[in-house]
């Protein structure tokens, strides 16, 4: 739930503005429809932090997990 609000406030945010992501555009070239420009830019950083909550998900599971049985 929390990764759904944090990617749905991103992408809001970005794409309720109708401007795009100015750094994105020099990065990235989109091929074909341009009026939705915005919006697939607001979907690419959006999927981004995406990635980046799975990464420090996945961080902290192997640093709270103790490796191999308990000892007897």
């Amino acid at each position: 739930a929390l990764g759904l609000a944090v990617s749905a406030t991103v992408f809001t945010a970005l794409a309720g503005g109708g401007g795009g992501v100015q750094w994105l555009e020099g990065v990235v070239t989109f091929h074909g429809e341009q009026r939705n420009l915005a919006i697939r830019q607001a979907a690419m950083v959006a999927l981004m932090a995406n990635v980046l909550l799975v990464a420090l998900a996945t961080a902290a599971i192997a640093l709270a997990i103790p490796r191999g049985r308990p000892a007897d």
